[in-house]
């Protein structure tokens, strides 16, 4: 949820927690063990969380790589994503950039709307 603002993902996480959802935010899962009606996640932490159901989202990257954008004069940031302003356009004047390289809910067909 890095897409979201602080205060709106901690007010999710809390929200869920009252229906008994838990969320581990930038934990990496090292194993899961199945058992017939129950489930144990090993984190990497040294954590184990016993459930009955997992739900994993890795979240999205821009698939940039290779396109020669530094060439363009264009920076991505860790998530292979690109900064745009209001109207999609990105720190290049004449260059923009929408749907999931932009790294939030813009997907193409919208943002081109």
């Amino acid at each position: 949820m890095t897409f979201l603002d602080t205060e709106i993902s901690d007010a999710l996480t809390y929200h869920l927690r009252k229906v008994g959802v838990r969320s581990r935010h930038g934990e990496q899962t090292e194993k899961i063990e199945y058992h017939d009606d129950y489930l144990v996640t090993y984190l990497c932490s040294w954590k184990k969380i016993k459930s009955d159901i997992v739900l994993w989202a890795n979240g999205r990257t821009g698939n940039t790589q290779g396109m020669g954008l530094e060439k363009a004069g264009l920076e991505r940031n860790g998530r292979g994503q690109l900064s745009v302003n209001g109207l999609y356009q990105t720190q290049v004047e004449n260059i923009y950039a929408a749907g999931d390289v932009v790294g939030w809910s813009a997907l193409a067909d919208a943002a081109y709307d």
